[in-house]
């Protein structure tokens, strides 16, 4: 469910609409005496999808200034750096979101797409099937997570 602007432009995002995400996200700038870093970030994204690479760099370095640990902000470096051709710097940016939350799924799998990009079949191999266990295991979490909820609301309703 989308709540409120940041969740309307995850939203319009999912949907493939980018420019009017983007719009709604730069409005928000303007209007916003302070700009939350997953703001800046989402409006990043969307820059980024747009064409605007230097655009997309600058707000994923102005969060990662505020924020030097934040994962999304890190992969998303990595994928322009990626596009880029870069591949040395996507990797460092990817491994330190990685190391930021060693579930995250996408910069996981970007390091897939990049070590094939780059030759380096074993490591893609590897790292695919690091994906693939991290997106089970979090399969699984999901469901214990929603098992729990379940419990504690039917202990409530029986109170």
């Amino acid at each position: 469910m989308a709540w409120g602007l940041l969740g309307k432009a995850e939203k319009l995002i999912d949907q493939g609409e980018t420019r009017v995400a983007a719009e709604i996200l730069r409005r928000g700038v303007r209007e916003q005496a302070k700009v939350s870093p997953r703001h800046l970030n989402l409006l990043g994204v969307c820059e980024a999808r747009l064409g605007h690479r230097e655009m997309a760099r600058e707000l994923f370095m102005e969060v990662l200034q505020s924020r030097p640990r934040d994962a999304a902000a890190l992969t998303n470096m990595g994928n322009l750096c990626f596009l880029d051709r870069d591949h040395k710097a996507a990797g460092d940016y990817y491994t330190r979101a990685l190391r930021e939350n060693v579930f995250l799924k996408e910069p996981r799998f970007n390091l897939v797409s990049l070590y094939q990009d780059m030759g380096h079949f074993d490591r893609a191999m590897t790292a695919y099937e690091e994906y693939l266990a991290i997106a089970k295991a979090n399969r699984w979490v999901a469901m214990a997570c929603a098992i729990i909820v379940l419990l504690f609301l039917l202990l409530v309703a029986r109170l």
